[in-house]
């Protein structure tokens, strides 16, 4: 079986709390961190959902996209996002 894969350059920038979330839901082994090159965007930017990064990809082969809605994810996945709403709420505003 696959694991998810995220691809975003070799920088924090908006993957730096997915990162987090992932490691904290799968584990050192249980995902790919796919770091690519600024160089390398240009012929892959055409290859992407919506022209941008970062990308995750299911194990299922499905590519989600936009940073904070991946990182809501996986911080649901690794019980880092709160069920309470209110809570929630004030997560999602910061």
């Amino acid at each position: 079986m696959s694991v998810p894969k995220l691809t975003y350059f070799d920088l924090a920038g908006r993957a730096l709390g997915l990162r987090i979330a992932m490691f904290k839901a799968f584990g050192k082994d249980g995902w790919k961190d796919e770091r690519i090159q600024f160089q390398d965007w240009k012929d892959l930017k055409p290859t992407t959902p919506l022209g941008c990064l970062p990308v995750l990809t299911l194990s299922d082969g499905k590519q989600m996209t936009q940073s904070e809605a991946l990182t809501r994810w996986a911080g649901k996945k690794s019980g880092l996002y709160p069920e309470d709403d209110d809570a929630a709420f004030i997560v999602d505003e910061v």
